[in-house]
């Protein structure tokens, strides 16, 4: 009986060794694997982050551009509107010229003209 013990604690032993390094191995595997799949996650992210920066980007440079050219109208349109008042202006100068240069009931005549075209 002491045989029979002694080779059933042996049997045990190297069953729990062999148990050991296959569980060893199981671990190991499964590591590599969730390395793996992390490291393919992190790749992913790394992606989507790079192409939300190129769409951030290529929207701000659409931005920009759209700006640049409502400014552009904007300066054009001023720029009419200040050589419309310039002109203007020098209309209503030549006028008061006139009236000055006129006299008496003539110069009475033109104001009421010209301020019953300039009312309506």
């Amino acid at each position: 009986m002491g045989f029979f013990s002694v080779a059933l604690a042996a049997v045990g032993i190297i069953f729990a060794i062999n148990l050991s390094k296959r569980t060893d191995r199981l671990i190991e595997r499964e590591d590599a694997r969730a390395k793996e799949m992390i490291e393919k996650g992190n790749e992913r992210v790394e992606r989507i982050i790079q192409e939300g920066n190129e769409r951030v980007e290529r929207i701000i440079q659409e931005g920009n551009e759209r700006l640049e050219r409502i400014i552009q109208e904007g300066e054009e349109r001023l720029e009419k509107l200040i050589q419309e008042g310039r002109r203007e202006t020098k209309e209503l100068i030549r006028y008061i010229s006139s009236l000055i240069a006129a006299e008496g009931e003539k110069t009475r005549k033109l104001i009421a003209q010209y301020t019953e075209t300039t009312e309506h």
